[in-house]
């Protein structure tokens, strides 16, 4: 068989797990390339122990190479644009050719589609961000935070039921934080999460917890 090029773009954990596993199967004549724009890996199921001080910022993000597997080329690159035809890939380093073709380029979180959201929230579905909300709630002197998904899909659907719990956690509070506050609502979209079981029991939580649920249609 002649040598073949695969081109992964997306450094997440999807692209590196595509790319290992590649590399793991292919023999070593076929080229895995990987081009992923950061020169880090940070962990995303980790984030929200970041925000509530659990993990630290060093103990949740690598070098992406040191995670990808030998005989893995890791191009550290924009991807710009693609020429299906040709099969070129169009990079900030150049053209890279292919043969097969990895898109894992996950999604990319737009504050500003909501007026007004990015200058006035914080979020724990980056890692700048998570970082920023520790620092944020470590100064809170507030009784009430909102928790809002503007609109769908979003990542990661039981991400805000979890961060909205460990939020009003009084234990975790005390012990990462080093202060405590009563949450006096919590809001949420009734519409969220499709699965009744996962909603009834999330949103069960949530109210033995002092939480009221609100359903708040956000027009964009």
């Amino acid at each position: 068989m002649p040598s073949k090029t695969v081109v992964i773009l997306g450094g997440g954990i999807g692209g590196m797990v595509a790319a290992n596993r590649l590399r793991e199967r292919l023999g070593t004549d076929h080229r895995v390339v990987l081009v992923e724009r950061n020169a880090e890996h940070a962990f995303a199921p980790s984030f929200l122990w970041l925000m509530t001080g659990d993990r630290k910022p060093h103990q949740v993000r690598r070098p992406v190479a040191d995670l990808l597997g030998r005989g893995i080329e890791c191009v550290r690159a924009n991807a710009d644009g693609l020429d299906l035809s040709r099969r070129k890939v169009f990079t900030s380093a150049g053209e890279i050719p292919f043969d097969y073709l990895v898109i894992a380029v996950g999604a990319e979180l737009v504050p500003g589609t909501v007026p007004g959201l990015a200058e006035s929230s914080h979020d724990f579905y980056s890692f700048e961000g998570a970082a920023r909300l520790y620092d944020a709630l470590s100064t809170f002197s507030g009784r009430t935070i909102a928790v809002v998904v503007a609109s769908m899909p979003y990542k990661c659907p039981g991400a805000p039921h979890e961060g909205a719990m460990l939020i009003a956690d009084p234990q975790i509070n005390l012990r990462q934080i080093g202060k405590a506050w009563h949450i006096g609502k919590v809001l949420f979209e009734r519409w969220w999460l499709a699965t009744p079981g996962w909603r009834r029991n999330a949103y069960g939580a949530m109210l033995k917890m002092g939480g009221r649920l609100y359903g708040i249609p956000i027009t964009v």
